[in-house]
């Protein structure tokens, strides 16, 4: 995965952060669905890579797009005042998580997290208060 993903230095490090927890869910999803008796284990660890590797992210005029293996796993936001809310009109912050619900589609009803939200050098440790949202593979929720 590339570091360098926008010239914002925070929005890197919580990219970098969610990236790494997407991938570590689905590892553990793999390692769930293993067959008992091993014989799918080497096809497994070669999907899990497969999907690490194909993490991408890919910048827009408003949004940060993550896509894992060719889906929209979810937006964030790049700049305040640039994206408004679909109920309340208020504008979403910078980082601001919101919902993919197609390639170019948010649902921006509502933050499902802030990516700058919270100290990031805790985020491995029990209890954490980074990130501010649940990391699921199958996109953000």
């Amino acid at each position: 995965m590339n570091a360098f993903y926008t010239k914002d230095y925070l929005i890197n490090e919580g990219l970098i952060i969610l990236l790494d927890k997407i991938a570590d869910n689905y590892d553990g999803w793999i390692e769930s669905i293993k067959s008992r008796d091993g014989k799918d284990a080497k096809f497994r660890d070669m999907q899990a890579e497969h999907f690490r590797n194909n993490l991408k992210v890919e910048l827009t005029k408003k949004y940060i797009k993550v896509i894992a293996d060719d889906s929209v796993w979810g937006f964030i936001v790049r700049k305040n005042n640039s994206v408004k809310c679909s109920t309340s009109e208020a504008y979403f912050s910078r980082g601001d998580l919101l919902k993919g619900i197609g390639q170019k589609q948010t649902f921006k009803k509502y933050s499902l997290g802030n990516v700058l939200n919270g100290n990031p050098n805790n985020y491995d440790k029990p209890n954490p208060d980074y990130p501010d949202f649940k990391v699921y593979w199958t996109g953000a929720k």
